[in-house]
């Protein structure tokens, strides 16, 4: 019997986000989906800025 490590929860807009960063061509850093995250993420945080990294390795590169 196989246990997965996790399953992934895919029942929202997780295809149409997908099909738009692939059709703008922006799949890495530098999309639009990026900055909106980074500018909610800061003011939830209340801060001014706030910068996505890949992992937390890279934060602490930073």
């Amino acid at each position: 019997m196989f246990i997965p490590v996790n399953e992934p929860l895919l029942n929202g807009n997780e295809k149409k986000y997908l099909a738009e960063c692939i059709d703008s061509g922006w799949i890495s850093r530098e999309g639009s989906f990026i900055s909106v995250f980074e500018k909610k993420f800061s003011a939830h945080e209340q801060r001014n800025h706030g910068i996505a990294v890949a992992n937390g390795s890279a934060t602490l590169d930073r």
